[in-house]
C-alpha cells in the first residue's frame, strides 16, 4: 500500500509539472531527490513499524535478515561475548507492543515507532557496510571470484591481441626509428629502445602477474592495516581485526538499540534485561547453526520468555511498549553517530578495495598498454605515475583513518562526556579528516590517472546517439579566445591601433620611438658637433688636406662623407653612422634586466608574452 501511495504521488507530481509547466529550481529539485532516496529507503530497505497483534509477542529475528544482514552477514564476525558476533543486527529493533486489546491503538507510539525503525535502519546499514568493508579488505572475500577470472582473461589479451599485432606494431617503431637511425642519433636510437624493451617486459610480465596476487594484496593491505593498528589497542589474544568493527557496532546499533527500548543505555533495567530480551527477540548464529529456528517449540519458548520479561520491567515497561520516549530521537541520534563515527573509516577502506581492482584492471589490460607503448612511450610514464598516485593515496587515507579509529576509541571510552558531546566531537573529528584527506577526491584522482591515461592515448569521436542526431559536443571558448574578445570589444572605445597593411593587428607599431637627428653637411657654429671618444678623428679633415678646391677645412665634412665622429678606418666594412650614446657629452642610463610584469585582465592578474608567430599569449600569474 506504501509503494501504490508513492507510484501514484509521483505520477500525480508529473502530471501536474506537464499540465502547469511548473518549473522547479535547484534547490527543489534537491530536495525532491532526498524525499525518493528516502522514499525508496521505507520501501526496500527498512523495516515495518512492528505494531505486534494485540496481546503477541514479536516473532524473533533471524541474523542476516534485510538489508543490514546481506551487507554485512553474520560469519563470526566480532570480539567473543559480544552481541555482533552472537547476534549481528538481530532483534534490534523497537516494538510497539499493545497488552490489552479493549482500547484504540495509541496513533503517536505506532508512528513514533515506525519514524524512529527508519532512522535506525539507515544508520545500521551505513555500520553494517563499513564493519563489512573492513572484513573484505583484511580477508579479500569480494575479489576472490575476480582473480580467477583475470588470470585467465590476460592469458586470452595476451595471445588474442599482443601476438597477433606484435609484428605489425615492432614494423611501425623500425619506420619511425629509420630517421634517427640514418642521421646516426644513437642517443635517441637508445632512449627509444629502451623504452620499447620495457613496454614488452609490462606486457609480458601480467602474465605472471595473477600468481602474486596473494604477495602484493597481502604487502597493501598488511602495510595499511599496519598503520591503522598501531594506533588501536587490544590485548594480544584479541588482536585488532575485530576491535574497530565491534566498538562501531556497539555504541552505534546496540547502545541505541538500549535507549529506545528502555529510555537510556544506562538504565538498571538495561543493563539487567536487555541481554535477555535481545535473546527472546533474535535467534543467535549458534541457534541457527544447529537448526533451533525451524522448532515450533523454541519459538514458542521465545515468545513466552519476551512476554514474561515484558512483565517485569516495571518503570521501563512504558519505554518498552513505545508509549512513553522518543523512539525519533533515538533514531536520529543513531543516524547522526553512525555517520560521525564510521563514514570517514567507510572511505578509507573503500580506497584500499579500490586499489586492489585496479591492480587487476592493470593486469587485465598489461599487454594491451605494453603494445600501445611501443609507440607511445608517455604511457609507460603515466602508468607509473598512476601506481605512484595510488599508493601514495591508500598510505594516506591508511594513516588518517589510523588516527581517527585512535581518537575514535577515545571517545568511544570517555564516559564523563555527555551522548551529545562525544558526537558532536566525532562530527568534527570526521570532518576534519574529511578535509584534510579529501577520500572523495583521492579515490576519483586515482581512478583518472589509472583510467585516464589509457584512454587518452586511443581518442574517440562521439557516441552513436551524437551521430545519429547530427550533434557534436561544442568546446567552449578558451581562455585565450576570452582575452581576445574582451580586447575586440574594447577596440571600439580606445584608440585605434596602428597597423601595418590589412594584415593583423603589429602591436609593436602602436609605441612610435621619437627620434632626433641633424646635417652635418652645412655650415654650424663651432661647437654644434658633438665631439666622440676619438679626438684625434674629429680633428682631421674629412680627405687629406691639399691646395685644391676641392679640399675642405679642418673639422668639416661634405656630403658623401661619413660623420667625423665615427670610426673613418679605412678598411672599415659598414657604412659609419652616427651614434649619439658614444659622443662624450651623453651618459647613458645603466640598463637592467628586465624584469617580469603582470597585468590585470579581467580582475586576474596575468603575464601577457608577444610572439610574432602567435601574437599575445596569456598565461596566469
Amino acid at each position: 500500500m506504501t509503494a501504490l501511495t508513492i507510484v501514484l504521488a509521483i505520477a500525480a507530481l508529473l502530471w501536474a509539472r506537464r499540465r502547469f509547466a511548473l518549473r522547479a529550481s535547484a534547490r527543489t529539485r534537491s530536495v525532491g531527490l532526498v524525499a525518493a532516496i528516502l522514499a525508496l529507503q521505507v520501501v526496500m530497505g527498512a523495516p515495518m513499524a512492528h505494531a505486534q497483534s494485540c496481546g503477541e509477542a514479536p516473532n524473533p529475528e533471524r541474523p542476516g535478515a534485510g538489508m543490514v544482514g546481506a551487507l554485512d552477514p553474520p560469519v563470526g564476525n566480532g570480539l567473543p561475548g559480544s552481541p555482533y558476533l552472537d547476534y549481528g543486527y538481530a532483534g534490534m529493533v523497537w516494538h510497539n507492543y499493545q497488552a490489552k486489546c479493549g482500547v484504540l491503538p495509541d496513533a503517536n507510539a505506532t508512528l513514533d515507532t515506525w519514524a524512529g525503525n527508519e532512522l535506525f535502519s539507515i544508520g545500521k546499514n551505513i555500520v553494517g557496510a563499513t564493519n563489512a568493508l573492513h572484513y573484505t579488505v583484511m580477508g579479500r572475500g569480494l575479489l576472490v571470484p575476480l582473480d580467477d577470472a583475470v588470470k585467465n582473461g590476460v592469458q586470452k589479451v595476451y595471445d588474442n591481441v599482443y601476438l597477433r599485432w606484435f609484428g605489425l606494431v615492432a614494423l611501425l617503431l623500425a619506420i619511425l626509428m629509420f630517421r634517427q637511425i640514418w642521421t646516426g642519433d644513437f642517443a635517441a636510437i637508445s632512449k627509444r629502445g629502451l623504452w620499447a624493451l620495457a613496454a614488452m617486459w609490462l606486457a609480458t610480465s601480467t602474465l605472471a602477474l595473477p600468481q602474486f596476487y596473494n604477495l602484493l594484496d597481502n604487502t597493501l593491505v598488511s602495510k595499511t592495516s599496519e598503520i591503522q593498528a598501531g594506533f588501536i589497542e587490544a590485548p594480544e589474544e584479541q588482536g585488532t581485526l575485530h576491535v574497530l568493527p565491534t566498538k562501531l557496532h556497539d555504541a552505534v546499533v546496540y547502545q541505541s538499540w538500549l535507549r529506545g527500548a528502555f529510555g537510556t543505555p544506562d538504565a538498571p533495567q538495561a543493563a539487567e534485561y536487555g541481554p535477555r530480551i535481545l535473546k527472546a527477540q533474535a535467534w543467535t548464529t549458534a541457534e541457527i547453526a544447529e537448526g533451533k529456528d525451524a522448532d515450533q517449540a523454541a519459538l514458542d519458548a521465545k515468545k513466552a520468555e519476551w512476554k514474561a520479561l515484558e512483565a517485569q520491567l516495571g518503570t521501563a515497561k512504558g519505554y518498552f511498549d513505545g508509549a512513553d520516549g522518543s523512539r525519533t530521537g533515538a533514531g536520529f541520534l543513531a543516524l547522526l553517530q553512525s555517520i560521525a563515527f564510521s563514514l570517514f573509516q567507510l572511505f578509507a577502506k573503500a580506497a584500499v578495495l579500490l586499489a586492489q581492482l585496479l591492480l587487476r584492471i592493470l593486469t587485465l589490460a598489461g599487454p594491451l598498454i605494453g603494445l600501445v607503448a611501443l609507440l607511445h612511450h608517455d604511457l609507460l610514464r603515466k602508468v607509473a605515475r598512476a601506481a605512484a598516485v595510488t599508493i601514495f593515496n591508500v598510505l594516506v587515507l591508511a594513516v588518517l583513518a589510523g588516527v581517527h579509529a585512535l581518537l575514535l576509541q577515545a571517545i568511544f571510552n570517555a564516559t564523563g562526556l555527555s551522548l551529545l558531546t562525544r558526537t558532536l566531537l566525532g562530527l568534527m573529528l570526521t570532518l576534519v579528516c574529511f578535509v584534510i584527506g579529501k577520500p572523495l577526491r583521492r579515490m576519483w584522482q586515482m581512478v583518472e590517472m589509472s583510467v585516464g591515461s589509457a584512454s587518452n592515448v586511443l581518442p574517440m569521436s562521439g557516441g552513436v546517439w551524437s551521430k545519429l542526431a547530427g550533434r557534436r559536443k561544442q568546446a567552449g571558448p578558451t581562455p585565450q579566445d576570452e582575452f581576445w574578445d574582451s580586447v575586440r570589444e574594447n577596440e571600439a572605445e580606445g584608440d585605434a591601433v596602428p597597423q601595418r597593411g590589412r594584415g593583423r593587428v603589429r602591436p609593436e607599431a602602436s609605441n612610435p620611438v621619437m627620434a632626433t637627428a641633424q646635417r652635418l653637411d652645412r655650415d654650424s657654429a663651432p661647437g654644434q658637433i658633438v665631439n666622440g671618444g676619438d679626438s684625434s678623428s674629429v680633428r682631421a679633415g674629412a680627405l687629406p688636406a691639399g691646395s685644391g678646391p676641392a679640399a675642405l677645412p679642418a673639422a668639416r665634412s661634405r656630403v658623401v662623407d661619413s660623420p667625423t665622429v665615427t670610426d673613418r678606418q679605412w678598411d672599415r666594412v659598414d657604412d659609419a653612422v652616427l651614434v649619439p650614446s658614444r659622443s662624450g657629452a651623453y651618459s647613458a642610463p645603466v640598463q637592467e634586466p628586465r624584469r617580469a610584469e603582470t597585468e590585470v585582465v579581467a580582475g586576474r592578474p596575468v603575464h601577457v608574452i608577444y610572439r610574432p608567430s602567435r601574437g599575445f599569449e596569456v598565461r596566469d600569474n
